[in-house]
């Protein structure tokens, strides 16, 4: 595996839709889904329907997330995400993790980034 800190050829969106072959714009969508905790689908596709921008933290973070070519900086932008969810204290995210996983995050970019 490459150190850390040497970036490597890709960033995490070019190495997510080659793997998953889709376009670039698809991205954040279709890693959303991938990173939803699986018990949240159902009740998030409900949640976009009455409130369509309710999880648009999750995509502004997976929009971040994508630009990432080194761990170092994927590790920076989860974190930094995980403080944002802690800060917001909603009903929603908190106690029913209606949210994207940050360890579902790492664990996908670690298999499309190899």
């Amino acid at each position: 595996m490459q150190s850390a800190e040497v970036p490597t050829s890709r960033d995490f969106r070019t190495a997510f839709c080659e793997r998953f072959q889709c376009p670039p714009a698809e991205f954040e969508k279709r890693a959303f889904w991938r990173c939803l905790y699986p018990h949240a689908t159902v009740a998030a596709r409900l949640i976009q329907l009455v409130n369509p921008d309710y999880f648009e933290p999750d995509l502004r973070t997976l929009r971040h997330i994508g630009n990432a070519s080194t761990v170092t900086h994927l590790l920076a932008e989860v974190n930094s995400f995980r403080a944002d969810y802690r800060m917001r204290s909603r009903f929603l995210y908190d106690v029913l993790r209606l949210r994207i996983s940050g360890k579902r995050v790492l664990r996908l970019a670690s298999e499309v980034m190899r």
